[in-house]
């Protein structure tokens, strides 16, 4: 039987996500700082929205495993560029984070097309790293906009550096980490002698 519109919400939820990128650069890149910050909220939070919602309706399919990732880097990766281009970000910061995903998709895509393909999910310090590079978007996109966010009110430019390097540690570890993967893999699959 297939699927009812129910199982395919999260999948919808996704592909918004998906859909929200470019709005979001044009409003980066026209200055609506305001605008930006809370669609970036609301693609940030639609992430964890349709994760939740894909495990409860039992609907964890392909497609999804295949989308949300990608809407995933595309949000970070957009962001991240737009505001290291508008000398919102370190640039540096910002190839080395675009570097890292860069060869994890190579890497992702390589594996996908060999033979057999294993299924490789995302290391714990990878999540950890997506939670910082939410974080950090959010406290230059609220610096940004000057919205004085209750939770926020504090001098936030410690918190700003502090999850800069933050970024930056937890971006060298995971890449690290895929690489060694990647290694592993290479290494199992290379006939013996």
């Amino acid at each position: 039987m297939p699927p009812g519109p129910i199982q395919w919400l999260p999948n919808f939820i996704t592909i918004a996500r998906l859909l929200s990128v470019p709005l979001l650069v044009v409003l980066l890149l026209r200055g609506q700082m305001a605008a930006a910050f809370w669609l970036f909220l609301a693609a940030a939070a639609s992430d964890l929205v349709d994760g939740w919602m894909a495990r409860r309706l039992g609907s964890v399919g392909k497609l999804g495993s295949y989308l949300d990732p990608i809407a995933d880097k595309l949000l970070m990766g957009a962001s991240s560029l737009t505001l290291g281009f508008l000398g919102h970000l370190p640039l540096w910061l910002v190839a080395l984070v675009i570097s890292r995903d860069l060869l994890i998709l190579l890497g992702v895509s390589w594996l996908y097309w060999s033979r057999p393909h294993p299924e490789m999910e995302p290391l714990f310090v990878s999540k950890i790293n997506t939670v910082f590079q939410l974080a950090l978007i959010c406290v230059v996109l609220e610096r940004l906009a000057e919205l004085s966010l209750p939770v926020l009110d504090k001098p936030m430019i410690w918190a700003e550096i502090a999850l800069v390097w933050l970024v930056a540690i937890t971006t060298v570890i995971s890449g690290v980490a895929y690489g060694n993967a990647a290694l592993r893999i290479f290494k199992a699959r290379r006939p013996a002698k």
